[in-house]
């Protein structure tokens, strides 16, 4: 029976590592850590001083100096583009006026005065054009933007002068616009350069303008 109980082997215990086999699994561990320093540092270290020693290739350098006054070229250039593309966008920008366009609510009368005050006085300066010459031109285009004049006071179109006048009922919704413009820089340059460069066909022209006028705003037939 004692020899029985000395041969049993304790039972629910495991062997556990003694602190030797710890200190040469951490010995291990230390060394190989230190041998993968050893291997990586020097390439890390080559590779830096290689790109370092490849910037500093004068080849390199005057290629990247290069690169810099094109990129700097390419952005002056494009600040300029743009810069040319708002200021010619502004200009297509259509003006910010307080100018009254002739509509139905606000346009003249249909019908022309009862008086005919407008019509007799056209119909005046058509007869003198039909016996007039060059020397008679000048006089008839200015008796013509006149005549044109006092109708856009009779209709109390506002402004000081004829031009702010015209201004104020020339737009989109009258076709005769342009006509009016027209003949009335004829008038102003017969104002301040003289009539001697002023010929018959050029009161004729005029007065065909000033007619397309007259018989939108309703006052000749």
């Amino acid at each position: 029976m004692a020899d029985d109980t000395k041969n049993k082997k304790p039972v629910g215990k495991k062997a556990t590592p003694t602190s030797h086999n710890i200190s040469n699994v951490g010995f291990e561990a230390a060394l190989l850590l230190f041998l993968l320093f050893m291997v990586i540092v020097p390439i890390i270290t080559s590779i830096v001083f290689g790109v370092r020693g490849v910037f500093e290739n004068q080849y390199v350098a005057r290629f990247i100096l290069v690169l810099k006054y094109i990129s700097g070229i390419l952005s002056v250039a494009a600040t300029i583009g743009i810069l040319y593309v708002v200021a010619q966008t502004a200009k297509l920008r259509p003006p910010i006026t307080s100018r009254v366009v002739v509509t139905e609510s606000s346009s003249p009368p249909k019908e022309p005065k009862s008086d005919g005050t407008f019509q007799s006085e056209w119909n005046r300066i058509k007869e003198k054009l039909q016996t007039a010459s060059d020397n008679d031109a000048a006089y008839l285009i200015i008796e013509a933007d006149a005549l044109a004049d006092d109708v856009l006071k009779h209709f109390r179109i506002p402004g000081e002068t004829m031009g702010e006048r015209m201004d104020f009922i020339t737009g989109p919704d009258m076709k005769s616009s342009q006509d009016f413009w027209d003949a009335h820089k004829m008038r102003n340059q017969i104002a301040h350069e003289g009539a001697k460069n002023v010929l018959y066909v050029d009161a004729v022209y005029a007065l065909e303008k000033y007619e397309k006028v007259l018989r939108e705003l309703n006052v000749i037939a």
